[in-house]
Order: C-alpha cells, then structure tokens, then sequence
C-alpha cells in the first residue's frame, strides 16, 4: 500500500484442525467489526469489506499452499524412510538366509562316483558300491535339511 510497511497476517493450521491467527489480525478483525465493515490500514487508507475479504482469501491461499507444499515434503520423507526400511529388512533378511553354508552335500561321495565311473567307462555295475554311497549320502542330505523346518 503505496510504499508503507503494511500488517502482517499469519495463520497456521494446528492438528486438531483449528486454525491459529497472529494477535494483529484479530485487531484488525476488532476494528472491522467496529467501523461496521471498514478497516484502515497503518497508512490510514480506508479498506472496504470486499478488499478485506480479498485479502484474507489471499492470506488463506497462501497458507493453503504452504500446508500442502510441506505435507508433500513430509509424505516424500515418509516414503524415502519406508524405502530405507524396507531395503535395510531385505538386506537383513537376504544376509540371515545366504549366510548359511553353500557347500553342496555329498561332493566327496559325487567325486567318488564320477572318479569311478571315469575309471571304467564300460562297465557302469563296477561303480554301485559308489552309486549306493552317494543315493545314502544325498537322502540323510535330504532328511536333515527338511529337519531344520520341522518343530
């Protein structure tokens, strides 16, 4: 208003969904009330009703838009710190699971066979002592790990 510092107004919206105002604006609101719907301003510039709802309209947009700018802010942190959580429990979870010793049951028994198998190319009957070893070997294998899921 021409040059001259002008009123601030300043609302916030509380969580139980009030809406706060600054002590300046319910003066003002006073002295509208009072001057039956006229205001002035610190330049002594008359306001009319319409100009005064003009501006409260622009000070609630305002803060309408701040509101929504900072849910945003806040729903993307949410979102970036759900994402965290749920890489760092995957990680964790990925890391409980492949711990666990890789080593193929049976090799030895496996080497045995094919080291026998090698040795008599012709003659598969020969390797059964071997074959009868690793079948034995790969079903205790077998009984042991389905084990670990039963109890």
């Amino acid at each position: 208003m021409g040059g001259q510092p002008s009123k601030r107004v300043t609302m916030t919206r509380e969580r139980e969904g009030n809406i706060s105002v600054t002590r300046d604006f319910l003066e003002d609101m006073a002295e509208y009330e009072i001057n039956g719907g006229k205001m002035h301003d610190d330049n002594a510039t008359e306001m009319t009703s319409r100009d005064f709802e003009r501006r409260l309209q622009s000070e609630v947009l305002a803060r309408t838009t701040l509101f929504q700018q900072q849910m945003s802010r806040r729903e993307k942190e949410i979102e970036d710190s759900q994402e965290d959580l749920l890489e760092s429990t995957l990680a964790r979870v990925q890391s409980r699971f492949r711990s666990r010793n890789k080593q193929t049951p049976c090799q030895d028994v496996a080497a045995m066979v094919a080291e026998c198998m090698k040795d008599n190319p012709n003659r598969s009957l020969e390797c059964s002592t071997e074959v009868q070893a690793f079948l034995q070997c790969s079903d205790e294998a077998h009984k042991e790990h389905l084990s670990r899921f039963q109890a």
